[in-house]
């Protein structure tokens, strides 16, 4: 429903990060790093991980062709990738979708 996908980008915020951005994040004063860690070669806010800009379609592409999450609808998929993932928007995933829909129709 509308409303529990607005709760859940009130509840997740999710700003971009860029490579570089992270790797420099422990000298940034951005409000965004407010909360990040570096475990192994990956970075998370809290217990979300997040994904890189450069990263995000590859990402978007391979947890939607995955059986076990697929594809349940723009909200409920933004949902989902929310409580475990950061730095994907909800506007992230509907062009990624708009972008398949446009690509199956040709």
């Amino acid at each position: 429903s509308t409303t529990s996908l607005n709760t859940a980008c009130l509840v997740y915020p999710n700003p971009k990060y860029t490579r570089k951005e992270l790797r420099d994040y422990r000298t940034s004063k951005a409000k965004k790093f407010k909360g990040v860690t570096k475990r192994g070669n990956k970075y998370y806010q809290g217990a979300r991980e997040i994904i890189p800009a450069e990263d995000m379609k590859e990402f978007l592409v391979e947890y939607y062709d995955n059986p076990e999450t697929g594809y349940c609808g723009r909200d409920r998929l933004y949902a989902k990738i929310a409580e475990k993932y950061a730095g994907i928007s909800r506007r992230d995933v509907a062009s990624f979708l708009a972008n398949l829909e446009t690509a199956q129709v040709h």
